[in-house]
Order: C-alpha cells, then structure tokens, then sequence
C-alpha cells in the first residue's frame, strides 16, 4: 500500500536556496500552510518598501473569504477548508507576478509516494 505525501519548498532564486519547508499528508494541507508562507512573504515585501500596493491587496483578497492574517502566529486565520483551493489560486497567482519584478522567491509543493 502506498502513500501520498506533500512537501511544500521555498525556492529563492538569488540566493540560490531550494528549501523544505513542511510534510503534509493531504493537498490541501499543503496548500493551506503555503498560503501561510506566501502571505507572510508578501507582507515582508510590503514592509520593505516600494511596494505599497501589496498590503491593500492582501487585506482585500483576505476579507473576500472572510478570513484574516494573524502577525504573530504568521497564519491565515478563519479559512474555510472549502476557500483552501480558490485561495491558494489567487495568492499563487499574485505571488507569481511579484516574482517577474525582480523578486526572487518562490513556493511550491512536489507530491511523493511512500512505498509500505
């Protein structure tokens, strides 16, 4: 019997890092902690200045599915697990464009088999 195990990666491009970040037993788990990591990472770059379109966006894109991010727990708080794909989209896709901007950061997900 096999098992279908998630890990999620930051990749950065100008530091030249590929790096683990966490082992989920589901998609959606997966996608729900990069969520965390993406929001997180787009309000580093919102605090770092010139880019202060972001944090509007986030509180907008955040109040669509009634949820909110939490600074010090750096979660997204309230997130229904139906929102957890549409969301994941929405942030990917955001993220995604920051990345041809000249930011070097990069989230993903890889899926792996377990062999028993």
């Amino acid at each position: 019997m096999a098992l279908t195990i998630y890990t999620t990666y930051m990749q950065d491009w100008h530091n030249g890092e590929a790096e683990p970040l966490s082992t989920h037993v589901t998609e959606r788990g997966a996608k729900r902690r990069l969520i965390d990591y993406m929001i997180s990472q787009l309000w580093g770059w919102a605090d770092w200045g010139g880019q202060d379109e972001i944090g509007p966006w986030i509180n907008e894109t955040l109040n669509a599915f009634d949820c909110a991010y939490d600074e010090y727990y750096c979660k997204v708080m309230n997130l229904d697990d139906d929102d957890v794909q549409e969301l994941f989209t929405t942030v990917y896709d955001y993220t995604d464009q920051w990345l041809d901007s000249g930011h070097g950061t990069w989230f993903t997900f890889a899926s792996f088999e377990l062999e028993g």
